[in-house]
């Protein structure tokens, strides 16, 4: 679930997906469409479709709601698919801006999700499920900001070269 490593053959994960999708769809097994939700949904969210995801994340949530494993990861990549919708620019960095604030409070989010998300943690009893949603919320999650502070921190100009840069202004003055 790492989208930086590039692995595997996109379209082939979503043809797979959607054959999953369909077949689940026309079983009477809910555990079976909860899976084929949650892998159609990652499919959608590293093929850059956010909103399709946390479609496919709220429908799982909804088909099993005392299923706490599924529903944990259901709103962990949920929470992590609506960080991308709103926090990524085409170039991959992490948004951060007031135009971003303005369109979408990310902390009213955050803060609104924090209790549904703690509530699943507590009913999910797989622990391997337990460190998958910490490590989308603490490391997944902050990868965006993090690309955006080295992209903004690349292009500046350190302190040695300020100091030249603002001899040369006053030189020209």
């Amino acid at each position: 679930m790492i989208y930086e490593e590039h692995k595997g053959d996109f379209a082939r994960a979503r043809e797979l997906a959607e054959t999953h999708m369909n077949n689940a769809r026309q079983s009477s097994d809910l555990s079976t469409l909860a899976d084929a939700l949650l892998a159609r949904g990652l499919v959608h969210l590293l093929q850059g479709e956010p909103s399709r995801a946390i479609n496919c994340f709220e429908e799982l949530q909804q088909l099993l709601p005392s299923d706490g494993n599924r529903c944990l990861r259901a709103i962990s990549y949920s929470n992590l698919a609506a960080y991308w919708r709103y926090n990524i620019f085409p170039d991959g960095s992490g948004a951060n801006s007031a135009e971003l604030q303005i369109r979408w409070n990310g902390q009213a989010y955050a803060e609104s999700q924090d209790s549904q998300r703690e509530a699943a943690f507590r009913q999910a009893d797989e622990s391997h499920v337990k460190f998958e949603s910490l490590f989308i919320h603490q490391v997944l999650g902050n990868l965006l900001p993090s690309r955006s502070f080295v992209q903004a921190s690349r292009h500046q100009a350190t302190s040695s070269m300020t100091a030249q840069l603002l001899q040369l202004a006053l030189q020209a003055y």
